[in-house]
């Protein structure tokens, strides 16, 4: 079993990993507060399609687009600092903490930096763009509900249902899925800047995880091959190929892995491994050969 492959002490550490969930609260009430100043008003039958066409105009505005910004540099900023607080206290016991400590703050330049400037854009072009994706899909829903006949008014009641349950659905997506997807591109940023190159995917260990995370949970990933999930339990790589929290709602986090020496214990002598699109058992020996 894929949980049977992590040990307590790995539990602790890739804990450490876990965005809080207080960033994930925080920034989905702050993209709530944004969003909804934006939003047109005056909404009536006659001008559904008019205030439709605005709503996604908004997603275009200067001021949404700026403060989109402002909101996503915040979280990011927040999941950066706890991401380094990981780094910093699961380091503690490896034979190479030290050499991990002494860059740990330097974030103005390498990977870390480019990537921290990345993510600020990636988040803030993904809240922006709320009222647009909610305007396209409110657009397909009026078209069809015409179509089967629905008067004006008709379409104004579905739309008035409908409109904050497709906007709430979008920022509760957004604020859960980028977090997440920040803090593992920041791992992988800062291992491209300390040379480390593979990591232990780990799942948060409850009813929500995906059957198909749940496989790879304890499983050493190199970054430069990382797995179709999907494929690996038979579903085809429908998802494509990506890391922990890479793909929506995913909650999975990667564990750096600061030394090859701390993979292996005197009662642990084999890992598992992902390697040539499957998951193996490699001894010691033979996972050194791949490094």
């Amino acid at each position: 079993m894929a949980r049977e492959r992590r040990s307590n002490k790995a539990s602790h550490v890739a804990s450490l990993f876990d965005v809080p969930t207080r960033i994930e609260l925080s920034y989905r009430k702050q993209i709530f507060t944004l969003i909804n100043r934006n939003i047109p008003t005056g909404l009536t039958s006659t001008n559904i399609d008019d205030w439709l066409n605005c709503l996604a105009y908004m997603s275009e505005d200067s001021t949404l687009i700026k403060q989109s910004e402002m909101v996503s540099r915040q979280a990011i900023r927040d999941v950066h600092i706890s991401n380094m607080f990981a780094w910093r206290d699961s380091s503690k016991k490896s034979a190479e903490g030290a050499r991990v400590r002494k860059v740990l703050y330097e974030t103005d330049k390498g990977a870390i930096g480019r990537e921290i400037r990345n993510q600020i854009i990636r988040s803030a072009e993904n809240t922006s763009s709320i009222l647009r994706r909610t305007s396209d899909s409110l657009k397909k829903e009026m078209s069809i509900a015409r179509e089967k006949g629905a008067t004006e008014q008709g379409c104004l009641n579905i739309l008035r249902y409908r409109f904050p349950l497709l906007i709430s659905k979008r920022i509760k997506l957004i604020a859960r899925s980028d977090p997440h997807f920040a803090s593992s591109a920041l791992t992988k940023a800062r291992s491209e800047d300390l040379g480390i190159s593979c990591f232990i995917w780990t799942t948060r260990h409850d009813n929500l995880v995906r059957h198909a995370h749940d496989n790879l949970d304890g499983v050493v990933v190199f970054w430069n091959d990382l797995p179709s999930p999907e494929n690996l339990v038979g579903m085809g790589p429908i998802l494509g190929y990506y890391g922990p929290g890479e793909s929506y709602n995913c909650r999975c986090v990667a564990v750096p892995i600061f030394s090859f020496n701390d993979l292996f214990t005197s009662d642990r002598s084999r890992i598992s491994v992902y390697h040539e699109g499957r998951i193996q058992q490699m001894t010691k020996s033979r996972f050194m050969e791949l490094v």
